[in-house]
Order: C-alpha cells, then structure tokens, then sequence
C-alpha cells in the first residue's frame, strides 16, 4: 500500500511537470522556491495559495514528529490530534510556477478555538537566509460560529529575484524515459548460504537517457541484525521529496546478523554499488555519479564503503568484481564510526572478533579509513543519541577536514537515535543542497 502511494504521488509530480511543460510554461520554464512556516493551537488548518497556475510540494513538512496530519493541495490542511501538546510548529517548502497575476494570495483558514501564526520566505539560491515576505496571525474567538480567514500577498517582482530555472524531462525525445519503480531486483546470488538472493529496489524518475540523473543507494539501518529496503518506504516522503525528480534512487538489502558478521555486510554494498553501475546504461541512470545515503548501521556501511573503495576491505560478491566500487558523496544520519566507543558497548558479535580486542573492533570503523581521496562526506547527528555518541561523528568530522576533505557536519540539538532526526529544522535543506552540489554540480 505504501508502495502505491509512493509510485501514485512521483506520477502526480511527473503529470504536473508534464502539464506545465505543455501549457503557458515551457520546458525549463521558471519557479520560486517558497517556505511556509505554520505554528497552531487550532486542531485544523488550511492553507490555499492563488495566483499560481500550479505549485508543487518540494519535500514534506520537516516537524512530521508533531504529529501533523497533512493533506496536500490544492489545499494543504494540517490536522492535529487533540491529545497532541500545543503549539505545533510545521514548515515545507513549495515549488510556485507563476501564473499571469502580479501576486501570489495566501489564504489562511483554522478552526473555532486557538491560535494561529503563518510566514512566507522566499528561498535564495545557495545557503543564503531565508527572506521573509509576509505573515498573518489568526486568533478564534468564543463567540465564533465559524474560524478566523485571513489572505496575505506577496509581490512576485519580490519571489522572481530568487528564481531558478526548473526543468523537465522532454517527452518527445527518443530518448525519454517514463517513471517506474522496480522492486526485488537480484543483484547477487549466494548458492550456498540464506539469503539465497541479495535484492534491491529501484526508483526510476521520467528522465532523458541522454542526459540520465545521477543515482543515490540507499541503505537501511537496523543495528547489523534487522532492518530492509522497504524501510525507504518509511522515509520517502521525507527522501523522495529532498532529492525530488532529480536523481533516481536504490534501496538495497544486505546480509544480516547472526549468521552473517563484519565484513560480509560491507561486502554486499560494494557488491550492490558494482551492480548498479554495470547496468546503469539498461536503467537510464548515470553510473558515474553515485551517492551513498545510510541511516544508522545503513549509515555506517555508507561510510565504510566510501571511504574505503580501494583497501585491503574490498569484498567479492556478484558477478563485477572488477567493477569500481568509488562513489562520489556520501551521506550518514547517525552512523556508526567508531565501534570502540558505543554507549551500549562493543558488538563483538557483529565484529567477528575476540572480545577486548580493540584492535579488530578499530578495523571495522569508518574512523580507521579517512584519507585525502574520500568523496565529499554529509554528516548527521543527533546530540542525545542514545546509542552513539555524537562525539565519534564530530572526531570524524575533524579527521576529514584535516584530510582536506570537502566534509559537512549537522548536529542537530536534542535529536535522540533515527526516528525524525534529519527531518527537522535547516537538516533536510542542507542534505539537499550537499547532494545537489556534490551530485549535480550546483553551486
């Protein structure tokens, strides 16, 4: 079911970018990014914008965590459970294609009781501050029959300084592809140990195959013992909408503990990695720009296999051992980097190795690999992970930048182990920005 939304909502997007391709705005025609910040004691509020001839939602609301229900346009309506403490606080960004008006109407409705406060930012190009460009707060009286309306305006002279050239596939090229997901894809066979099949699942945008997107791996977490590709359907909103219609996208299964310990989960993401740069020309994705995106124990083997693509590590597994295994970014939320300091205690178990021996427990460690040829690396953590201490991320942090490796770090404060860490605050901008930078050549 999930799968269905996911595959319903990318079509929706296709259809829409399709239709302003079709109609007044050409292919490439231009958009305005837009921020909308919404913080309510209302138990609903809606949100119609006019003005526009469409608007797209760019990624999903980054406070998901509050418990926000979210129906999306032509109107977007947050409802909010009534044992939920207040206020809740929500902000997504929208994708505005301009219609002929001079301005962009904002109309904000809640419900009987509570409060509401609205601001619009236009969103520059590159890592500048949001702009602020209108607001409103609503309050419900007692004697209210029916919630509080208000509309702002925003100027479009205002937004169209921030423009940026949105374009689309062309669906009359020969080479065009359309959007498709494609799931339990074999990309190695182990005839003599469970699971038989190593599997991933692809998600394929409309694309040009002459000018394919780049390809992010995705890879789930789960402690090294539990854990699937299916988690991407968890996080999709969240992954989908910052990397867009702009990349294609692989989840990937690896082997798991018990029965299988350190190194043979890394050995099955490299063999993943060789696989789908083998077959990128059949897929229509570009197999030289390829990201690593790992959360937890996903974001550990992101690590690994980035930063350690030609070592004394290199595994064998599929039918590309020959096949480079080098990647050009690398993200990690709240992965694990150095086994010697968990909270919880070294894995022994996980590692294969003599309990107390720091030794083999520092050969398993991201921390052990940095060097000055590692891809640009994404850091992300929380600082009350309760597993990890966000202490490993920032001493690696500190070892890719004395390396002279292009290298971010997003602590993201009071953030506990996965769950919405990275899906809060400036987190989901600066991940998208890395990989449209490191990935699209963005500046």
């Amino acid at each position: 079911m999930i799968a269905e939304r996911r595959t319903a909502r990318s079509v929706a997007i296709f259809l829409l970018l399709l239709l302003v391709g079709m109609g007044r705005h050409a292919v490439g025609s231009t958009y305005h990014e837009v921020r909308v910040a919404i913080s309510t004691t209302s138990e609903w509020v809606e949100l119609r914008v006019e003005g526009a001839e469409y608007v797209v939602d760019w990624w999903a609301p980054a406070n998901k965590v509050n418990g926000l229900h979210v129906h999306t346009l032509p109107a977007i309506r947050l409802e909010k459970p009534c044992c939920m403490p207040t206020p809740a606080t929500v902000e997504f960004d929208l994708l505005v294609y301009p219609s002929d008006a001079e301005e962009i109407r904002w109309t904000v409705s809640m419900g009987t009781y509570g409060r509401c406060d609205l601001t619009v930012f236009a969103m520059p190009d590159g890592n500048a501050d949001p702009i602020q460009l209108a607001g409103a707060t609503l309050i419900a009286r007692d004697d209210d029959e029916e919630g509080p309306s208000q509309t702002v305006r925003t100027d479009l002279g205002e937004i169209t300084t921030q423009a940026k050239a949105g374009e689309s596939p062309d669906p009359s090229a020969s080479t065009y592809a359309e959007a498709e997901d494609l799931f339990d894809v074999a990309y190695a066979t182990l005839p003599d140990v469970a699971p038989r099949f190593l599997s991933l699942d692809l998600m394929l945008p409309a694309r040009d195959r002459a000018n394919p997107p780049p390809l992010i791996v995705f890879i789930h977490g789960g402690g090294m013992f539990g854990g699937d590709k299916q988690e991407l359907e968890v996080y999709f909103n969240d992954v989908g909408d910052i990397v867009g219609t702009r990349y294609a996208v692989a989840s990937i299964n690896y082997r798991l503990m018990p029965e299988h310990t350190f190194p043979a989960q890394l050995d099955d993401v490299r063999g993943a990695i060789q696989w789908l740069r083998s077959h990128a020309d059949e897929y229509g994705y570009d197999g030289d720009r390829i990201g690593l995106w790992g959360f937890s124990a996903g974001g550990c083997l992101a690590l690994l296999a980035g930063l350690t693509a030609i070592d004394e590590l290199a595994g064998t597994v599929g039918d590309y051992p020959d096949v480079s295994t080098a990647v050009s970014a690398i993200c990690s939320y709240s992965g694990t980097v150095d086994f010697r300091t968990m909270l919880d205690g070294v894995p022994w178990g996980y590692l294969g190795c003599e309990e107390g021996d720091i030794d083999c427990a520092a050969f398993a460690s991201p921390i052990s690999y940095t060097s000055p040829d590692d891809p640009p690396t994404f850091l992300l953590h929380g600082t009350w992970d309760q597993y990890l201490p966000f202490e490993q991320t920032v001493a690696l942090f500190d070892l890719l930048q004395e390396a002279g490796v292009s290298s971010e770090l997003v602590l993201v404060e009071g953030a506990m182990h996965g769950g919405a860490t990275g899906w809060t605050g400036e987190a989901p901008r600066a991940v998208r920005a890395f990989l449209d930078r490191h990935l699209l050549g963005e500046a």
